[in-house]
């Protein structure tokens, strides 16, 4: 499946300006599957040394493309038809 990068917003500390997390949002579609979500980068899902004002669009957008594979086994056990949508915030 081809995913495609939807959104970047940047959650920001009102204490120092810095970004605490980021929200990707994604999308993808094939013939038994449609992603339409969203996924919360979090400071540890990054190597260690690394902020998120390191990151570029591309960097982040394989950051939450890695973390959604853990994810499709929970919505694969809620349908048992072959083409279902999925529309979910992932955190």
């Amino acid at each position: 499946m081809n995913l495609i990068n939807r959104s970047i917003q940047y959650a920001l500390s009102a204490e120092t300006g810095n970004t605490d997390s980021v929200v990707v949002g994604l999308y993808g579609k094939s013939d038994t599957l449609e992603i339409n979500g969203t996924l919360t980068i979090v400071a540890d899902d990054l190597d260690e040394g690394t902020t998120f004002d390191d990151l570029s669009k591309k960097q982040l957008f394989a950051l939450a493309t890695k973390k959604l594979p853990t994810l499709l086994p929970l919505w694969r056990t809620l349908t048992t038809n072959s083409l279902f949508r999925m529309t979910r915030r992932f955190d």
